[in-house]
């Protein structure tokens, strides 16, 4: 879903939930990224876009933060989709 805004995001995105699964309370939280070149001022509106699209297809709501690129972690192996919030940080 995010790779189709390419190159509004670069692909990059990540889960965040307040408790391990399997239990999930909506609206789930999603990290995404922008792509190059993206300003800041137009976060906003793709955030609204990318969470009517995940409305529309997964039938869940979601609340979408844009940052800018390269701000999700990356790894050397497999990029951890999905990440626990932490109680005392966030």
């Amino acid at each position: 879903m995010v790779e189709s805004l390419r190159p509004r995001t670069n692909g990059q995105l990540e889960i965040v939930l307040d408790a391990p699964p399997p239990r999930v309370v909506p609206p789930v939280a999603v990290t995404v990224e922008a792509g190059e070149g993206v300003a800041a001022g137009d976060f906003d509106s793709l955030a609204s876009e990318i969470e009517d699209q995940i409305k529309a297809r997964l039938r869940i709501p979601a609340k979408v933060s844009m940052v800018p690129e390269g701000t999700i972690p990356r790894s050397s192996h497999k990029t951890k989709l999905v990440r626990v919030r932490d109680a005392v940080t966030g």
